[in-house]
This record gives structure tokens, C-alpha cells and sequence, in this order.
């Protein structure tokens, strides 16, 4: 039986500001390296969400500008997601490395999130 990793993509954080032009990136020190594996289940929990989306992104290779958006989210809420290499069956494909990115939406925005990855 195929063990399971569980990884911490992004512990609990509050990010904030007063831009509305504002995007923030997971440090490149931290993006999660999942090419070993077929599938990652993604639990999310979105505590606080104003003025800004979540991105969860992924690349084939950390340091070009190829990353694409996975999924996203815009309001509080907690759950789960399954990404696949199956990338024609859903919109939640997975490459190489996984990261989030914040993008405002609107003048003081805040974040208070986490991500945890279990790679299989």
C-alpha cells in the first residue's frame, strides 16, 4: 500500500494590506515540491477573507513564470481538494511544485489562512 506524506503548505498566516493592486507569492524557499506523486489532496481553511482571492498554483518547474492556477478562493470556508495528473479530466491538475499566491481585490484587504498537502 502507497504511504501517504502529509506536508504543511502554509501554517496558519494573516496577510494584510491597503493596496488594492497588491500580490503576494509563497516564498520560493518554501514551494512544495510534488513531483514524486500522482495525487495531493489540498485541505484548505480560509478564516478571514476581504478584498482578495487565494490562488493555489502549480509549474513544472519552480523557476520560470509558467506557474497556473490551479484553484481558487474569495470567502471563508474549509475543505478539501484532490489534484491529479490527470489534467484533461478536472481543472485541478497538479505539475512539479505547488504554491499560493494572494491577489487583492480591493483597498485593505486581509487573509488568514492555511494549507496542508497530503502527497499519495
Amino acid at each position: 500500500m502507497p504511504r501517504t506524506k502529509a506536508v504543511i503548505g502554509q501554517d496558519y498566516t494573516t496577510l494584510f494590506g491597503t493596496s488594492a493592486t497588491d500580490m503576494k507569492r509563497q516564498n520560493h524557499e518554501y514551494v512544495v515540491d510534488v513531483s514524486l506523486h500522482n495525487k495531493v489532496v489540498v485541505n484548505y481553511n480560509i478564516l478571514n477573507a476581504d478584498n482578495v482571492t487565494l490562488y493555489l498554483e502549480t509549474a513544472q518547474v519552480k523557476d520560470k513564470m509558467y506557474w497556473r492556477t490551479t484553484q481558487s478562493w474569495n470567502a471563508v470556508g474549509s475543505g478539501s481538494i484532490v489534484l491529479t495528473r490527470d489534467a484533461g479530466l478536472t481543472t485541478e491538475f497538479l505539475e512539479n511544485f505547488l504554491r499560493w499566491r494572494l491577489a487583492a481585490t480591493g483597498a485593505n484587504y486581509k487573509l488568514t489562512f492555511s494549507l496542508d498537502y497530503f502527497l499519495k
